[in-house]
Parts: structure tokens; C-alpha cells; sequence
């Protein structure tokens, strides 16, 4: 490959990081409305550009394919599926590692894992002194039971799974 095919594929990482980005933050936050056809042109530009640069059959296919009246969250969601295959075969074709959101995470349960609350992020263990500091703020009252019960039906317990033997 040469040099400026590289820098090409470098220079469309961060976009693509980018787009990625702030499309998961409107996924987590559920404020994707109106933001579908705008998610996959940016998809598309990224694509268009990345075909002046190869002629890799796998990069078209990740061309969108998104019915034009599809809700807007399903188109952000394809999105989103795209961008992560391109972004790391973007990485694996520069030669760098992935990107700093894919780090770390993989099928080692032993490993810590973060919940994100918007700007927030917080470990399994914090989680579960999350809910047991608001059942103790509330007194147990049931206006904690019930704050406690939908950040674990909105995010999950928790709490991480015990190694199978």
C-alpha cells in the first residue's frame, strides 16, 4: 500500500471514531429522532471516500441498505453496526491498535466492566453500592425500591457472572 493510500485510510479513522461516538450517545440516551438518514449519509461519505482509496470487495459491503422509511433508530443502529466493522478493519489495515472504546473488552469475565450512564461511568462493584446507597438514602422507602428497580431494568444488575466450572 502506498503511503498516501495510508494516510487516506488514517485520515478517515477519526470520523468514522467520531460518528460512532456520538451516534452511541444517542442511542444510550434515546434521542435518535431525526438523526437516521443524517447517520447514513455520513456512513456513505465515509464509504465514498474509502473506495477512492481500495478496491476491497469488503468495504462495499458495508455500503447501507436501509429502507428510506425505516425509523430512526433502526438506521442508526445499522449504522452503527457498519461503522464498528469499518473502523476496525480501517485499524487492521493502518496497523494501529483499536480504538480505545474496544479496548479491554472481550470474553474474560474476570475482567472489570463499566456501566455508562451518559458522562458516567461506573464498575459493577459501584453499581451495586449504587442501588444500596439509594435503598439507604430512602430509607427503603418505595420511592428508593422503585429508583433502584428501573436503573437495574434499564442497565442491569451488575453484577458479573460467576466462571462456569
Amino acid at each position: 500500500m502506498a503511503d498516501t493510500d495510508l494516510r487516506a485510510l488514517i485520515q478517515l479513522i477519526p470520523p468514522a471514531r467520531a460518528l460512532r461516538k456520538e451516534l452511541k450517545k444517542s442511542m444510550d440516551t434515546e434521542s435518535y429522532a431525526g438523526l437516521g438518514n443524517m447517520a447514513v449519509r455520513n456512513l456513505q461519505g465515509l464509504l465514498t471516500s474509502l473506495t477512492k482509496v481500495t478496491d476491497d470487495e469488503y468495504v462495499r459491503t458495508l455500503a447501507p441498505d436501509v429502507p428510506s422509511e425505516a425509523p430512526d433508530k433502526e438506521k442508526v443502529a445499522y449504522v452503527l453496526l457498519a461503522l464498528s466493522q469499518l473502523i476496525a478493519w480501517l485499524e487492521g489495515q493502518a496497523g494501529i491498535p483499536s480504538s480505545d472504546e474496544e479496548r479491554g473488552k472481550g470474553g474474560n469475565i474476570n475482567k472489570p466492566f463499566n456501566i455508562a450512564f451518559g458522562d458516567i461511568s461506573i464498575s459493577a462493584e459501584g453499581f451495586d453500592k449504587v442501588g444500596e446507597r439509594i435503598s439507604k438514602l430512602f430509607d427503603d422507602s418505595e420511592l428508593g425500591q422503585e429508583i433502584k428497580r428501573r436503573i437495574e431494568e434499564k442497565f442491569g444488575k451488575g453484577k458479573k457472572e460467576e466462571p462456569e466450572e
